[in-house]
């Protein structure tokens, strides 16, 4: 006999503590939405004190899907007996401590020099990369967050366009009282877009289908652990125990299951995070030898470009150098330089320092509404249209 499970549901929603039921929302509709579209059987590991930053899944996506949810969650998934579970992992979770640039870079450094030339030269799209190369460069975006960087990701991969920046900037100090202030120059180092397939996108593998099993979870419930087992008990008529400690922990889950199903699930949901000494980051000093050999790669080309009408070339910005505007431009200063001259009452004989800027950029299409610093009369923040574009330098500036 199949159990359905709401009436059951909602008495356990008029339980939940009110403060939390902001956050259950926050988890609970997106997490339905994607296994509606999947069709997927799931337990997801939820967190009742935070936000996730999760989007509208409007069609099915398949694995990518499996880790647009993961990254976006910050959880791992595994494939158990059919069912989709999302945990926080047995081991620490570097991958939540690591930094956009080391996300970007561990990725960059897997490419050839061919690759990374191309990267450089136009835009690529993101889909382009393998798998483990788009979830390093999801990441990264994530890991930005503020707003844009999680509307970024709810376009990832398809329609992300990517490319490798080199940016030689000018860094002076100000005659305004303003300090240090930099200036790109050159006023357009690439343009980002999201280049067209040459192929017609192909239709995500299907996760498996729907599951049989005598307890069914329908689109998907919030509640504890042990209203999860309470349930299962009453449905296969067997004692099932769990870990005391553990009946409090919030779990979304949908779909069908088997007795053997559902024990392996909640085996595994159950086993504990074992105390352990969190792994060192990468040093600065190989972080800085992998960004030295993707320079020496990618911006094979634009090294041999000068910039402005003197002797300065790519070559020498990317160790950086001091000069001035007189020496770089002579009388061809570009307007955007002279503008901000101008601005900044800078002289053409001012020393000045130029370095070669490395950024990895991301687009896509439209605009997306951003919580600003500024509050309304209602205390809500008030949002603003900003562009999909985000960039991550790879290197201090200085």
């Amino acid at each position: 006999m199949t159990t359905s499970i709401a009436l059951f549901t909602l008495c356990c929603a008029s339980s939940q503590q009110p403060a939390l039921n902001e956050h259950y929302r926050a988890w609970l509709k997106p997490l339905s939405a994607f296994a509606k579209a999947e069709g997927a059987t799931m337990c997801v590991d939820v967190d009742s004190l935070a936000r996730p930053a999760l989007f509208h899944y409007p069609k099915r996506e398949g694995i990518e899907g499996l880790d647009r949810l993961a990254c976006a969650t910050g959880r791992s998934w595994s494939v158990i007996d059919g069912a989709y579970v999302f945990k926080r992992s047995l081991t620490y979770d570097d991958a939540r401590l690591k930094s956009p640039q080391s996300h970007v870079l561990s990725y960059l450094t897997s490419l050839s020099t061919e690759d990374l030339v191309a990267l450089h030269e136009e835009s690529q799209r993101l889909s382009l990369a393998p798998r483990t190369g788009r979830q390093s460069l999801r990441f990264a975006v994530a890991s930005l967050g503020e707003g844009l960087g999680d509307s970024l990701l709810a376009h990832f991969p398809g329609r992300v366009g990517m490319r490798l920046l080199l940016e030689p900037t000018a860094y002076v100090v100000s005659r305004t009282g303003d300090g240090e202030v930099n200036v790109n120059l050159v006023e357009e180092t690439g343009t980002i877009t999201v280049p067209e397939s040459r192929f017609a996108e192909s239709e995500p593998s299907p996760l498996g289908g729907p599951l049989s099993g005598d307890l069914d979870f329908g689109e998907g419930s919030i509640m504890t652990l042990g209203e999860i087992a309470q349930i299962a008990r009453a449905t296969f008529g067997k004692q099932i125990w769990i870990d005391g400690r553990l009946d409090e922990t919030t779990y979304f889950i949908s779909g069908r299951y088997t007795l053997e199903r559902m024990l392996s699930v909640l085996e595994a949901v159950s086993e504990p995070l074992r105390p352990q000494i969190v792994p060192e980051s990468p040093t600065s000093t190989s972080a800085l030898n992998g960004l030295n050999e993707i320079k020496s790669k990618a911006f094979s080309k634009s090294l041999k470009n000068k910039i402005g009408a003197g002797d300065l070339t790519y070559s020498d910005v990317l160790g950086g150098v001091d000069t001035t505007f007189e020496d770089i431009y002579g009388d061809k200063v570009p307007r955007h330089v002279r503008s901000f001259m101008s601005q900044y009452r800078i002289q053409p004989t001012d020393a000045v320092r130029v370095k070669g800027v490395v950024s990895m950029a991301f687009a896509a299409p439209g605009i997306a509404s951003i919580p600003s610093d500024m509050i309304d009369g209602r205390g809500q923040p008030i949002m603003v249209a900003k562009s999909h574009f985000l960039k991550v330098l790879l290197e201090p500036a200085r």
